[in-house]
């Protein structure tokens, strides 16, 4: 069971359907609790839900708990966060068009998994983060964790390449992402930020900024520059998640042979919300059958009708992680693929 933690905007009218943020705490060894986010607070005042959970790995539910991630990063608590953004998505108050993820140190670490995993987020922010572990390795001040973890880099190169997949996934990713990261942080030092910042630059495929907050540490504590972090959060998440008009601000489902950006069609909004009711249905379902091949497939073809095609790629591929000899998955997967031309 992983729990979780919703904040609804601060004008919310149920049932209806807003931009969403799931925010990942720090740590792994750290959890979310009852105590007042500020965090959570700007962005639910600017109209934002905020999706929290405490994914495995996190801390107050046990030993076992806390190291079922042991060496293994970005795979179980991935799935639990995910988990929490299909429940608020179920719970009708997460609009599935408009979801953005973002979060600090071991929250920017788990943001940079995520997007390598996932196409269905708008917007991304990795703040003090990582991607290619074997940076931080006689760069931060982790020396005995990592050894212990990991063990050393040139005896156990496996270990440390697959936990910095999310480096080497670089090209998969399709999210918008923002780096921000202070100039003096010894704890996850601003090589590890520039390195996957620079990744994403080279390929070229999505947009992406650098911020360097300079003499901080790993908190940003100059109270301008903590302002200033706030609002680059809503301005990230405002450029990407609240679209002005049809090709507006909003990130394109393909690109055709010919170079021009291609866009869902706009539905009746009658045909909308049916649409997006039998989509909530369809991910409720998932949720209470995680292990079905066809709640899967349910799932991906009412992601499909709402012209949702990344979101669909997203829900077969990571049905065949538990179903890979399921042919079906691989030809809705296939069409999927050729509706985005890839």
């Amino acid at each position: 069971v992983v729990d979780g933690f919703l904040t609804l905007p601060a004008v919310h009218v149920p049932g209806r359907r807003v931009p969403a943020v799931l925010r990942i705490h720090g740590g792994p060894a750290d959890q979310y609790s009852t105590a007042f986010e500020l965090e959570w607070q700007v962005l639910a005042g600017h109209g934002y839900a905020v999706i929290a959970a405490n994914p495995r790995g996190s801390t107050g539910r046990g030993t076992a708990y806390s190291r079922a991630i042991w060496a293994d990063w970005g795979n179980k608590d991935f799935e639990d966060v995910m988990a929490a953004v299909d429940h608020a998505v179920a719970a009708g108050v997460a609009d599935p068009d408009r979801l953005g993820v973002g979060g600090w140190s071991y929250g920017g670490i788990l943001t940079n998994a995520v997007v390598s995993k996932t196409a269905r987020f708008k917007a991304a922010i990795a703040g003090a983060g990582m991607a290619n572990h074997l940076a931080g390795y006689g760069t931060d001040h982790y020396q005995y964790e990592w050894e212990v973890e990991l063990g050393l880099p040139w005896k156990t190169r496996e270990d440390w390449l697959q936990l910095s997949s999310p480096f080497f996934d670089v090209e998969k990713v399709t999210t918008p992402t923002l780096f921000l990261c202070g100039a003096l942080d010894v704890n996850v030092p601003l090589l590890a930020t520039e390195q996957v910042y620079q990744a994403l630059r080279r390929v070229g495929r999505v947009e992406t900024e650098l911020v360097i907050y300079p003499d901080q540490w790993h908190s940003i504590e100059t109270p301008s520059y903590r302002k200033d972090r706030y609002q680059r959060y809503l301005d990230w998440y405002d450029r990407f998640l609240r679209p002005i008009a049809l090709g507006g601000n909003r990130m394109p489902e393909a690109t055709s042979l010919l170079g021009q950006p291609l866009f869902a069609l706009e539905l009746p909004a009658e045909t909308r919300t049916r649409l997006e009711e039998a989509l909530a249905k369809a991910t409720a379902e998932l949720l209470r059958a995680p292990d079905s091949a066809d709640a899967a497939i349910a799932l991906g073809r009412r992601h499909s009708s709402l012209g949702q095609y990344r979101e669909a790629i997203d829900v077969y591929t990571r049905a065949l992680v538990k179903h890979r000899k399921d042919a079906r998955l691989y030809r809705h997967r296939g069409h999927r693929y050729l509706t985005v031309r890839e």
